[in-house]
């Protein structure tokens, strides 16, 4: 049971590792496209460490998705990684960058 925790470790890290290579790789080498957010999702949780000053808090997150049509004419609804500034809106155009052998994970362009 002990050595599942270093297990564990070993796999948050290269999950973080992985997940930052694929964001810097669509920044760098990204085809940029125009597209419309399809889906806002949001998530509702409560702040419960005491110490923080914002203890008791509800806070909310956001998971974004758009479509977009890639140059062979296929749509693609695909999720947007990194959280944009500011809030998005559904229907809402905005410029997104993604790569073609990945077109499903996106990141905003600006």
């Amino acid at each position: 049971m002990a050595y599942l925790i270093p297990i564990i470790v070993i796999g948050v890290i290269i999950w973080a590792c992985l997940s930052f290579r694929k964001d810097e790789d669509i920044a760098k080498n990204g085809i940029v496209a125009d597209a419309v957010v399809s889906r806002v999702i949001e998530k509702e949780s409560e702040v419960t460490d005491y110490r923080d000053k914002d203890f008791g808090t509800k806070m909310s997150s956001f998971t974004y998705y758009v479509r977009y049509r890639l140059p062979d004419g296929n749509e693609v609804e695909a999720k947007l990684g990194r959280d944009p500034h500011g809030v998005l809106f559904h229907g809402e155009q905005i410029r997104i960058k993604y790569l073609p052998n990945k077109p499903d994970y996106v990141l905003p362009a600006d």
